[in-house]
C-alpha cells in the first residue's frame, strides 16, 4: 500500500517499536489517535465476563484505533503486541485529515476494511446464539 511507504518515512517522528506483550492501549481508555502497523503483529482483545478474549490478530499494513479517531469515544478494545519488534505509526486527527485530503482513496480502502470487520463481528455474534 502506498500509504505505508509514506508512513515509513515518518517513523522517526511518529513511530514506536514494541516488544511482545506490550499494550498499545487498553479498552475503555481515552485516545483519539489511530495506528498503522508498519511491520509486526498485534492482537485485538475484548473484555468478556471479566476476562480478555482474543478477537483477532492484525499485522503489517493494517490499522487500528480508527473508531476513537473518528468518533472521539473511548477505546473499544485492548491492543497487545504479539510479535517482538512490531513497529507502528501514530496518526493524530489533524494528520489523518491531511492524509485523506491528499489521498482520498485511502478513505475508501479504510471503509472497506471497517465494513469487513463489522461483517465478521456480526458473524461471530450469530455463532454465539
Amino acid at each position: 500500500m502506498e500509504i505505508l511507504s509514506a508512513l515509513e518515512r515518518l517513523f522517526d517522528r511518529f513511530g514506536s517499536k514494541h516488544k511482545e506483550g506490550d499494550v498499545i492501549f487498553s479498552e475503555g481508555a481515552g485516545g483519539e489517535e489511530m495506528y498503522f502497523i508498519l511491520d509486526g503483529e498485534v492482537e485485538v482483545l475484548k473484555k468478556v465476563a471479566g476476562a480478555d478474549k482474543s478477537l483477532t490478530k492484525i499485522s503489517s499494513g493494517a490499522f487500528f484505533g480508527e473508531m476513537s479517531l473518528l468518533n472521539g469515544e473511548q477505546r473499544s478494545a485492548t491492543i497487545r503486541v504479539t510479535r517482538a519488534g512490531t513497529r507502528v505509526i501514530r496518526i493524530s486527527p489533524g494528520n489523518f485529515d491531511t492524509i485523506i485530503k491528499l489521498q482520498p482513496q485511502i478513505a475508501i480502502s479504510m471503509l472497506k476494511v471497517i465494513c469487513e470487520r463489522l461483517r465478521k463481528t456480526g458473524e461471530m455474534l450469530k455463532e454465539k446464539k
